[in-house]
Protein backbone atom coordinates (compact mmCIF):
# COMPACT_ATOMS: atom_id res chain seq x y z
CA UNK A 1 0.00 0.00 0.00
CA UNK A 2 1.61 3.65 -1.22
CA UNK A 3 0.96 6.38 -1.08
CA UNK A 4 -0.82 6.83 -4.50
CA UNK A 5 -3.73 4.70 -3.03
CA UNK A 6 -4.22 7.64 -0.91
CA UNK A 7 -4.90 11.02 -2.86
CA UNK A 8 -6.07 13.35 -0.23
CA UNK A 9 -3.37 12.29 2.10
CA UNK A 10 -0.95 12.76 -0.81
CA UNK A 11 -2.35 16.79 -1.09
CA UNK A 12 -1.76 17.18 2.25
CA UNK A 13 1.78 15.99 1.98
CA UNK A 14 2.17 17.98 -0.37
CA UNK A 15 0.94 20.72 0.95
CA UNK A 16 2.81 20.42 4.24
CA UNK A 17 6.76 19.67 2.31
CA UNK A 18 5.47 23.15 0.70
CA UNK A 19 4.98 24.67 4.27
CA UNK A 20 8.61 23.31 5.43
CA UNK A 21 10.23 24.84 2.21
CA UNK A 22 9.05 28.25 3.09
CA UNK A 23 9.86 28.19 6.44
CA UNK A 24 13.02 30.08 7.92
CA UNK A 25 14.50 27.30 9.98
CA UNK A 26 17.04 25.89 7.13
CA UNK A 27 16.42 22.56 8.75
CA UNK A 28 12.89 22.38 7.97
CA UNK A 29 13.18 23.76 4.28
CA UNK A 30 16.41 21.17 3.72
CA UNK A 31 13.80 18.29 5.17
CA UNK A 32 11.04 19.95 3.19
CA UNK A 33 13.08 19.59 -0.44
CA UNK A 34 14.18 16.14 0.53
CA UNK A 35 11.17 14.52 1.29
CA UNK A 36 9.67 16.73 -2.01
CA UNK A 37 12.08 14.81 -4.08
CA UNK A 38 10.95 11.56 -3.05
CA UNK A 39 7.06 12.79 -3.27
CA UNK A 40 8.02 14.01 -7.04
CA UNK A 41 8.64 10.71 -7.69
CA UNK A 42 5.22 9.09 -6.34
CA UNK A 43 3.25 12.00 -7.90
CA UNK A 44 5.31 14.78 -9.66
CA UNK A 45 2.10 16.63 -10.94
CA UNK A 46 2.02 17.40 -7.05
CA UNK A 47 5.39 18.09 -6.20
CA UNK A 48 5.84 20.56 -9.68
CA UNK A 49 2.70 22.94 -7.65
CA UNK A 50 5.99 24.03 -5.92
CA UNK A 51 7.83 24.78 -8.35
CA UNK A 52 8.41 28.31 -7.72
CA UNK A 53 9.40 27.74 -3.96
CA UNK A 54 11.83 25.52 -5.09
CA UNK A 55 14.02 28.04 -7.72
CA UNK A 56 13.56 30.21 -4.83
CA UNK A 57 15.78 27.97 -2.65
CA UNK A 58 18.44 28.08 -5.10
CA UNK A 59 18.84 31.55 -3.96
CA UNK A 60 19.26 30.44 -0.94
CA UNK A 61 22.39 31.24 0.98
CA UNK A 62 22.95 27.43 2.32
CA UNK A 63 24.89 24.96 0.00
CA UNK A 64 22.88 22.22 1.00
CA UNK A 65 19.50 24.38 0.11
CA UNK A 66 20.56 24.88 -2.76
CA UNK A 67 21.77 21.42 -3.47
CA UNK A 68 18.38 19.74 -2.60
CA UNK A 69 16.42 22.01 -4.57
CA UNK A 70 18.77 21.59 -7.67
CA UNK A 71 18.01 17.61 -7.28
CA UNK A 72 14.01 18.81 -7.01
CA UNK A 73 14.17 20.93 -10.00
CA UNK A 74 15.80 17.77 -11.83
CA UNK A 75 12.52 15.96 -10.85
CA UNK A 76 10.44 18.42 -12.55
CA UNK A 77 11.73 18.34 -16.41
CA UNK A 78 10.16 17.24 -19.06
CA UNK A 79 10.34 17.73 -22.86
CA UNK A 80 7.46 20.56 -22.71
CA UNK A 81 9.17 22.18 -19.98
CA UNK A 82 12.91 21.63 -20.67
CA UNK A 83 13.62 25.23 -22.50
CA UNK A 84 11.90 27.37 -19.48
CA UNK A 85 13.65 25.45 -16.78
CA UNK A 86 17.11 26.25 -18.42
CA UNK A 87 16.00 29.71 -18.98
CA UNK A 88 15.81 29.84 -15.03
CA UNK A 89 18.41 28.11 -14.47
CA UNK A 90 20.57 30.17 -15.75
CA UNK A 91 19.40 33.17 -15.06
CA UNK A 92 20.13 32.23 -11.83
CA UNK A 93 23.44 30.70 -12.60
CA UNK A 94 23.90 34.62 -13.92
CA UNK A 95 22.50 36.37 -11.43
CA UNK A 96 24.91 34.15 -8.70
CA UNK A 97 27.84 34.73 -11.08
CA UNK A 98 27.62 38.77 -11.01
CA UNK A 99 27.03 38.02 -7.12
CA UNK A 100 30.19 36.17 -6.42
CA UNK A 101 32.24 38.91 -8.60
CA UNK A 102 31.27 41.50 -6.00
Amino acid sequence: VGLTEFPDVTKLCAAKLGEFIIDSDQNLKYLGLLAMRRLAKISPALASQHRDLTFDCLDDEDLGIRLRALDLVSEFITHRNMREVSRILLAKLEKASLISRV
